[in-house]
């Protein structure tokens, strides 16, 4: 994904037009869970990128082209 995109607009978006998404993966560094001091510069690059988009067992594949197509309409917003 392109760093100048706000990955956090993307999801909102997608969430109001019925498309589940959410961050895509956690930087564990960062987590109050651990209390880590690290600096972990990749991790926390890919936490502020990465989108997670439906995935499961019964996803249909018009479903996918649903979400492909927003994707890609929200995408071309934030250029």
């Amino acid at each position: 994904m392109d760093k100048h995109i706000n990955r956090n607009n993307l999801i909102e978006k997608l969430i109001k037009v019925g498309i589940q998404a959410q961050i895509g993966t956690y930087a564990s560094h960062i987590q109050p869970v651990y209390q880590s001091k690290d600096k972990c510069p990749n991790s926390l690059e890919i936490f502020n990128r990465a989108l997670a988009l439906p995935l499961y067992y019964n996803l249909k594949e018009e479903d996918i082209d649903v979400a492909a197509l927003y994707l890609k309409k929200f995408l071309e917003e934030e250029k």
